[in-house]
């Protein structure tokens, strides 16, 4: 998390999208390597949990690199980093640093050394902080390559976000387990994109729940599979509570501003890596967990 933490400390330039990019490469790498660390330290893992990491390493690979090759055809350096007051003059630079702030809080968990436990409780405020940033960039830039990573890294990352909700309350686990004040948030949303529906649709940007709206009382089929559809696309059934970009902007900006940079390092990280050769070690689930582990699946909605 330090890493994540250094690498997201930037000097601002006040254009939202290339601020917004610079965050967001070391913040989506600091996914990857909190999913890597988590395999690393046992000799397996739950088998939802090796799903999600499996979508974490694919979906934020692919785009760190196209913000990277953004940046490229832009001639504009990767990390730009902050040695001082990090150019907070514009009110953009004042809401990334205010959603990088609110990240890191809520990720300094009280750790339990139960590793899939920990690893949940930290990673939903790293979504909720892509989340927060996306929010930021959507409402400052009319960039297109920007504005459709950011929708689709809203769909996705709030699916996840649900889905690990779920994963602690069938544990009977708090949602939320900072060590500070901060109060943890409920999350809601279309489910459907990190479903064995979606893949039976054709993947992640073929399946969405608008053609479902008029169906949310009822089932529905996607290849030999029938599932309910308003468990998978709640959100787009009504059944969430929307907050907009903007909505989150202002929320952002009205949280308490810190005025400190991170410390700096001289620890050695390794460069961690998901290759596709890797495969994380899945313990065989039974019973009750199956039914959840595999929820990621949605083996719970198939009948």
């Amino acid at each position: 998390m330090l890493r994540m933490q250094q690498g997201m400390n930037i000097e601002y330039v006040c254009d939202p999208a290339v601020d917004f990019v610079r965050g967001m490469i070391p913040h989506h790498q600091g996914a990857v390597d909190m999913c890597v660390a988590v395999d690393g330290v046992q000799s397996w893992m739950e088998v939802g949990v090796v799903h999600f990491c499996n979508h974490v390493a694919l979906d934020q690979n692919w785009e760190v690199r196209g913000m990277r090759q953004w940046l490229q055809e832009r001639n504009l350096n990767e990390k730009k980093a902050c040695n001082g007051d990090c150019n907070l003059g514009c009110e953009t630079a004042q809401a990334f640093e205010a959603a990088n702030n609110k990240m890191h809080k809520a990720m300094m968990i009280n750790y339990t050394c139960r590793v899939e436990e920990d690893f949940i409780q930290a990673m939903l405020p790293h979504h909720q902080g892509a989340v927060d940033m996306c929010a930021v960039l959507l409402t400052s830039t009319s960039d297109s390559y920007l504005l459709s990573l950011c929708t689709n890294i809203t769909r996705l990352q709030t699916a996840e976000m649900s889905w690990m909700q779920e994963w602690l309350n069938f544990k009977a686990l708090p949602v939320g387990a900072s060590c500070s004040t901060t109060i943890a948030q409920t999350y809601c949303a279309d489910l459907m994109p990190i479903t064995d529906v979606c893949h039976d649709m054709g993947g992640d940007g073929l399946c969405d729940c608008t053609t479902l709206t008029d169906s949310c009382s009822k089932t529905a089929t996607a290849g030999s599979r029938r599932f309910a559809v308003s468990t998978v696309c709640r959100q787009s059934c009504g059944l969430c509570e929307v907050e907009s970009a903007a909505d989150i902007v202002v929320e952002l900006l009205r949280l308490e501003p810190v005025t400190e940079a991170p410390t700096t390092s001289n620890i050695s990280w390794p460069d961690f890596r998901i290759s596709t050769s890797q495969r994380p070690k899945i313990a065989v689930a039974s019973g009750a967990e199956a039914f959840l582990l595999g929820w990621f699946h949605l083996i719970m909605l198939i009948f």
